[in-house]
């Protein structure tokens, strides 16, 4: 299970899963995107079972809606890859009123996990890999103003939200001990992607 898998660093990783042998979920937004990811996949590698599931993450009622729709199609999930993310200016509001950047990259993930733990519980070895980055070493988290409605910027908002997975990560790991899942973060390095293209200016 992959999110954010059609594009950049999620289609990678969907695709050496695929070269493993695995059978694939992908998570994105756009339908049109992840039928090209599930063509573009079928190419090289015909075989491969991929189920797709469309959701903005950055909404939490459509995490909440794709966590059960998932849930609900799959018995269990071997691995959860948390690889949705963003950063974004100016500040904006989802629809939901959260800043965007800490909703898509801190609570969505949060929600995903939580909801898909007991299907990651079931494979009786299951994985979460949260898609991390060295950005976090430069964060600071603002606890009376998380959502950085005083003073915006795109870098502190993105630096915060990935010191956030990073303990989010630690915690699940210590607070989740008795199940069969393990929990990791992973800075994957500097890789050409679309990422911050939705940065006016």
């Amino acid at each position: 299970m992959i999110s954010g898998a059609t594009g950049g660093i999620g289609f990678e990783i969907a695709s050496g899963l695929a070269r493993e042998g695995y059978s694939l979920a992908l998570i994105g937004r756009s339908e049109e995107r992840l039928a090209a990811a599930r063509a573009a996949l079928g190419i090289h590698l015909p075989r491969v079972e991929v189920r797709l599931f469309r959701a903005d993450l950055s909404e939490l009622r459509a995490t909440d809606q794709v966590a059960s729709s998932i849930a609900e199609s799959l018995d269990r999930i071997d691995a959860l890859v948390n690889n949705a993310g963003g950063i974004f200016a100016p500040f904006h509001r989802t629809t939901e009123g959260i800043e965007r950047t800490w909703a898509l990259n801190v609570l969505s993930p949060f929600l995903l996990t939580e909801r898909l733990l007991p299907r990651l519980a079931a494979s009786g070895a299951g994985r979460v890999v949260n898609i991390s980055s060295a950005a976090h070493g430069t964060g600071r988290l603002r606890w009376d103003d998380l959502q950085r409605q005083g003073a915006y910027s795109a870098w502190g908002a993105y630096a915060q939200s990935k010191l956030a997975v990073l303990m989010l990560t630690y915690e699940w790991a210590r607070r989740k001990r008795e199940l069969p899942v393990t929990f990791n973060a992973a800075h994957p390095g500097f890789v050409r992607t679309s990422f911050g293209r939705s940065i006016d200016g």
